[in-house]
């Protein structure tokens, strides 16, 4: 039983179209001191590490805004990005995947107030590469002070030239996107099952979706392969830190599909999931409607019988509405 809670809406922008010029710390100096309105002098822009300490200064400022966060996922995905910039290119060790970055504000305690996040694909390659930003967050005594603009335009820049950036923006975030140049290329639409709804419903225990998959034992390389068919890139360092939170609801099908789970707080959130499109493969849509069911059905299991979860979320993109309000912001 979904219920629709609303939407977001998905923006792109190439970043070097985007204006950097902003009136709070408008060179972007890292490390050095800059003034924030009421807030003093003490405050510095710097990148965020896989370190322990800035792992838990990003839980702590997440956890104050109310966004779910799950810090493993966090520290794996960092140190991953870590070591695919400092690995060889003919080092096997590492999963393949984008880039992760992080930048954030801290003030003269050394407190993180205000964060963004970024995640590059295709830097390597002879395709244009693309990436997401995501995660920009200040903390609610910080914000009309310009943070979230300059946390944003440090993001951009550190994604380099020409790259396209995509974000999910809320609707408290489309001004801000749209001013700064993104434009709506998307509806999102985010859908949310509760656990007494889960635990109400009935149960087929006799469905069941593929078993749990092995990830180390070829079934990751499967699943990334198949990933990147339908994303456009590879990104198995990312799906590999999004299966570790929920291992059991990993699954994959060859010739039909995968899907994978991830928990952040007390919410489990699906996705990706995908069909196997890769080249040469075709799929029956019979195969793959029973291949989802048996899948939700282990979800809805999984959910109702986890006390430490409350809900499901799950978001799918859309057309463009003209009646989300998008158009009302375009002037901006």
């Amino acid at each position: 039983r979904g219920i629709a809670r609303g939407r977001h809406v998905g923006l792109e922008t190439a970043v070097s179209a985007i204006d950097q010029r902003g009136t709070l710390n408008p060179d972007l100096s890292y490390d050095e001191e800059f003034c924030i309105i009421d807030k003093g002098c003490g405050n510095v822009l710097r990148r965020l590490t896989a370190s322990p300490e800035d792992v838990a200064q990003l839980d702590a400022l997440l956890r104050e805004v109310n966004f779910d966060a799950n810090v493993n996922e966090w520290l794996q995905l960092l140190t991953s990005s870590e070591d695919l910039l400092t690995s060889s290119s003919d080092d096997d060790s590492s999963e393949p995947g984008g880039v992760t970055g992080a930048h954030g504000v801290f003030d003269e305690n050394d407190e993180l107030v205000g964060f963004g996040s970024t995640v590059v694909y295709g830097a390597d390659s002879s395709t244009s590469p693309f990436g997401w930003v995501g995660n920009i967050v200040v903390r609610s005594d910080y914000r009309k002070r310009g943070v979230a603009s300059m946390v944003l335009r440090a993001a951009l820049e550190s994604m380099g030239p020409n790259t396209v950036a995509v974000l999910d923006a809320s609707d408290m975030g489309q001004p801000l996107y749209l001013k700064a140049g993104f434009r709506p290329v998307a509806s999102v639409r985010r859908w949310t099952l509760s656990r007494e709804d889960a635990a109400s419903d009935a149960i087929d225990t006799s469905a069941s979706s593929a078993s749990t998959a092995d990830w180390d034992g070829g079934d990751g390389a499967l699943i990334t392969a198949m990933d990147a068919a339908v994303f456009g890139a590879s990104r198995g360092n990312m799906l590999r830190a999004w299966r570790d939170t929920a291992p059991e609801l990993c699954v994959v099908e060859d010739g039909v599909g995968y899907a994978i789970a991830h928990v952040r707080g007390c919410k489990l959130y699906l996705g990706p999931i995908g069909l196997d499109v890769r080249p040469g493969n075709t799929y029956e849509s019979i195969r793959t409607r029973t291949f989802m069911e048996r899948y939700l059905t282990r979800v809805t299991r999984h959910l109702a019988s986890n006390e430490s979860l409350d809900g499901v979320v799950v978001y799918v993109p859309e057309g463009l509405d003209p009646m989300d309000g998008v158009e009302d912001l375009e002037g901006l």
